[in-house]
């Protein structure tokens, strides 16, 4: 909890300097979203060119081992708390690196870890039951120097095929319908979109309605 309370702090005091006291207040309080799931087999996977001009990459996965290792930096101090608290969970994560800082990150639950907090809410909520070879992607963050030069899809594109590689058939994971971004990459991905649900998150509590509406399938 006290690991938690650290990332959220951080998390508040970030989203503060950029946007203000009172969209942080309203954002750490209470907050809406028109949740869409999708879900994408990866026997469908295209290939991902990288972005020209953008410099030098590197993707990797974190573990315990190789995020104490100083290789490379979180500018955020809510993403580097949030690896502490995802780990414990049993959570896993790829990092984009340039220059020794990562601008890209995105984390990941198997069916062995899927069922521990903050996740499980969400694959009942949706009616996941991830199997051995599928897993759940949350919590995607790009750095906002790297947005605008299809980093996003890149990003993804890439951890979706190294997923694969490693033997996973099928992602699972949502998006928020008002942030047009992450809808772009996830149909520019080819996701296929399943029935949306409301959900309102109350400081750490969240709580799912009932369906908005079936939108066709992409």
């Amino acid at each position: 909890m006290v690991k938690l309370l650290k990332e959220k702090f951080y998390q508040f005091i970030e989203l503060w300097k950029k946007e203000g006291l009172l969209p942080a207040s309203k954002f750490a309080i209470y907050r809406y979203e028109e949740a869409v799931p999708v879900e994408k087999e990866l026997s469908t996977l295209d290939g991902m060119k990288q972005p020209e001009g953008v410099g030098d990459f590197n993707l990797i996965e974190v573990n315990e081992q190789n995020y104490c290792s100083g290789n490379f930096e979180y500018p955020l101090q809510s993403r580097k708390e949030k690896v502490f608290v995802n780990i414990e969970n049993g959570y896993k994560t790829y990092v984009l690196i340039k220059n020794n800082q990562v601008v890209a990150d995105v984390w990941y639950a198997t069916n062995t870890a899927a069922y521990s907090n903050p996740i499980r809410n969400y694959l009942i909520w949706f009616g996941i039951d991830l199997k051995p070879d599928e897993v759940y992607l949350f919590d995607m963050y790009l750095s906002p120097d790297e947005r605008g030069k299809g980093m996003a899809a890149f990003f993804m594109g890439s951890v979706l095929q190294s997923l694969k590689e490693k033997g996973i058939k099928k992602v699972y994971g949502y998006y928020d319908a008002k942030n047009i971004p992450a809808m772009w990459v996830h149909r520019l991905l080819k996701y296929h979109e399943l029935p949306r649900l409301k959900i309102s998150k109350l400081l750490w509590f969240e709580f799912a309605k009932a369906n908005i509406q079936n939108k066709p399938s992409l």
